[in-house]
């Protein structure tokens, strides 16, 4: 008897994370001041709603690497499910952003935050993934700097291979097929990692 009144809290929070995880992520548009002549936006990909890439702003890698460069930077992603919001602040749709908008997954589920950010200041984009699996703990963490130029947006995702980790920025082009807009990589700095670093 016992035994079935444990089970049905647990069978109701499985159907409920599943009735969640099942809809599209939904899109928080934010009122944020912009001015394209001496601003930019960036879309940061996290997972889960988590950032998985920092951004650090008015840093140089130098800046960077004397101070958040000699911290622990670990972004772990797990825990229950939950709704998974895409902040926005009106930059325009890609392939990627459609996808992410679109995805219902419940293994991995990607999403963003968009920001506005000073043009012509350096930035550094401090990305950092960990996982553990059956006692073995996989750490990378990788970052670079992006110097945004006034009117410009770009998208910055963090990716993990075989061989390492990376963090990828674009620049988000503004011709348009229909509502999608197409993308170029971007110039940016890889920042040497602080020998405190992981």
């Amino acid at each position: 008897m016992k035994t079935t009144h444990l089970l049905l809290p647990v069978c109701a929070a499985l159907a409920l994370s599943g009735c969640f995880m099942a809809q599209k992520s939904q899109i928080v548009r934010r009122e944020v001041p912009y001015n394209a002549q001496e601003q930019a936006r960036i879309r940061i990909y996290g997972q889960y709603g988590r950032d998985v890439v920092r951004m650090i702003p008015n840093s140089s890698c130098e800046q960077w690497a004397e101070k958040q460069g000699r911290r622990r930077h670990t972004r772990f992603v797990g825990g229950l499910p939950r709704r998974i919001r895409n902040l926005s602040v009106g930059i325009p749709t890609t392939e990627r952003s459609n996808t992410v908008n679109n995805d219902t997954g419940v293994v991995t589920r990607e999403s963003y935050k968009e920001f506005v950010v000073p043009a012509g200041k350096p930035l550094v984009l401090d990305g950092a993934f960990s996982t553990e699996t059956i006692g073995r703990v996989y750490r990378c963490r990788i970052a670079a700097s992006l110097t945004p130029q006034a009117g410009k947006d770009y998208e910055v995702q963090y990716t993990r291979g075989g061989s390492g980790c990376d963090v990828g920025v674009a620049e988000i082009l503004p011709q348009a097929s229909g509502e999608v807009h197409p993308t170029r990589p971007a110039p940016i700095q890889h920042c040497p990692m602080p020998g405190t670093s992981y």
